[in-house]
């Protein structure tokens, strides 16, 4: 399988002229909203409905609307990683109070 680059960053695994993954649309899904959709959309200048259809797994993937996934992905990678340190805290707080009983 041929991986995607652009100036900004690969999407291995993904190729122009197909679908996104279904691993990549379930996590778009999962870390990422309506409101980082239409944010990917103005970063980018694909349209909105677009981006939402590649988030989903409808449209294709092709040079006019990678840009716009590409924007979705790092979305979700900020939102993984905000995620991840509340979790942590989260935890690390939890631990405190079984300490503390």
């Amino acid at each position: 399988m041929k991986t995607v680059t652009t100036d900004i960053l690969e999407l291995k695994g993904e190729e122009i002229g197909n679908k996104p993954s279904n691993q990549l649309c379930d996590y778009l899904k999962k870390y990422t909203t309506g409101k980082e959709r239409a944010q990917a959309s103005v970063n980018s200048g694909v349209g909105i409905h677009t981006i939402i259809s590649l988030g989903v797994g409808r449209a294709t993937i092709t040079e006019q609307n990678i840009k716009g996934l590409i924007e979705l992905v790092y979305l979700a990678i900020e939102n993984c990683a905000a995620q991840a340190a509340e979790y942590k805290n989260a935890g690390n707080k939890l631990k405190k109070l079984l300490k503390t009983a």
